[in-house]
């Protein structure tokens, strides 16, 4: 890569990305469009906003990434191996904004070279070269046609959502603000939440080590301190795992909060990673299914009705999207539960995969 110091004016042309990881804040947007460069935004880096944000990025990014000069990192990346891969990279020169402390990040064990100021983030970055960031909006359109007529076509063979299109419909439908539960939600939501022009709701999410516990009651919290009805999205088991939280004991405000269940039967993330390939080899998928998959044939509505709340299952985008809808009038705590693929998930990523491939050749 070409090295970079803080001295250089801004207006060296570099092929520069800028990476916004979890709680990246305000800048990072209007600093990917002051310099013409592609935004990488996780759902929870409150970045994922503006012309030069893209949906499909971590599939997109394959067709630069023999291009790429230098990265800009806002936040921290929690999310993405395509991501971690890029910055990991000794070819590319890569800074990262800190112009105070970061969550859960330590400075000196990251491999970036900090930077305190917009303008020393700036002059580090130089400007796109023409057609640099229209290059990146072609090319992940058409990752995201391809994305989608992959799940479009497997939701017609097995009649269930999928997890990446219940993630863009729940994106789409946030009127305030919303917590991304760790493990599926939030990656399904990393490859299918369609940028948003303006800024639009503040997203939170546990992005420290990523744990489960607690889900349902940090999104309690979070609507009760903002005085606006809260959006949680989990999977069934971060649900379970914090359903306790549901309750509101009789001298407490009842927080005006809704809770969207992604019901795939267990946690199927893990057939994603290195799990699948150990199950995949045969002789370990009850091993695997045992420890890590916790299947466990509970329903979220009968427990939520427990509690007093509102709550409903639904299977099509339809009902999903009336349900959000409501919640614009809504009052107390509502659960909706949605029937969502629990077969070969590990099938569905790299059908994506592969169709993003083609569609970038």
């Amino acid at each position: 890569g070409v090295h970079r110091t803080g001295s250089e004016r801004p207006d060296v042309q570099s092929r520069t990305v800028v990476v916004a990881g979890h709680d990246a804040g305000e800048e990072a947007a209007p600093f990917a469009h002051a310099l013409d460069l592609p935004l990488l935004a996780e759902p929870s880096s409150n970045a994922r906003h503006g012309e030069n944000a893209l949906t499909a990025y971590q599939f997109t990014l394959a067709a630069f990434a023999d291009q790429i000069e230098a990265v800009v990192l806002f936040g921290r990346p929690t999310l993405s191996r395509t991501i971690n891969a890029l910055l990991a990279r000794d070819d590319i020169d890569s800074a990262i904004y800190a112009p105070g402390p970061l969550a859960w990040c330590e400075l000196s064990k990251r491999p970036e070279t900090p930077v305190r100021s917009f303008a020393q983030a700036a002059q580090f970055a130089g400007i796109g070269p023409q057609g640099w960031v229209e290059a990146w909006r072609e090319a992940d359109e058409r990752v995201v046609a391809a994305v989608n007529m992959v799940v479009a076509e497997r939701e017609h063979v097995t009649g269930r959502l999928t997890g990446p299109s219940l993630a863009a419909d729940v994106w789409s439908g946030l009127s305030g603000p919303a917590v991304i539960g760790s493990s599926r939600p939030v990656r399904d939501m990393d490859i299918a939440a369609t940028p948003r022009r303006g800024r639009g709701p503040r997203v939170y999410a546990n992005r420290g080590l990523a744990g489960i516990d607690g889900t349902i009651s940090t999104a309690a919290g979070i609507a009760l301190a903002e005085r606006r009805r809260t959006l949680a999205f989990t999977g069934d088991v971060t649900f379970l795992y914090g359903a306790a939280g549901m309750l509101v004991p009789s001298l407490e405000a009842v927080p005006q909060l809704d809770v969207v269940v992604a019901d795939d039967g267990g946690g199927t993330i893990f057939s994603t990673l290195e799990h699948g390939t150990v199950a995949a080899r045969g002789g370990y998928q009850e091993a695997v299914d045992r420890f890590f998959r916790v299947p466990h044939g509970l329903d979220a509505v009968e427990l939520a009705l427990v509690y007093g709340w509102d709550a409903q299952r639904v299977s099509s985008h339809e009902h999903v999207r009336e349900w959000l809808d409501a919640g614009r009038t809504a009052h107390g705590c509502r659960l909706l539960v949605v029937d969502t693929e629990r077969e070969k998930p590990r099938e569905l990523h790299r059908a994506l995969a592969a169709a993003a491939a083609e569609a970038l050749a």
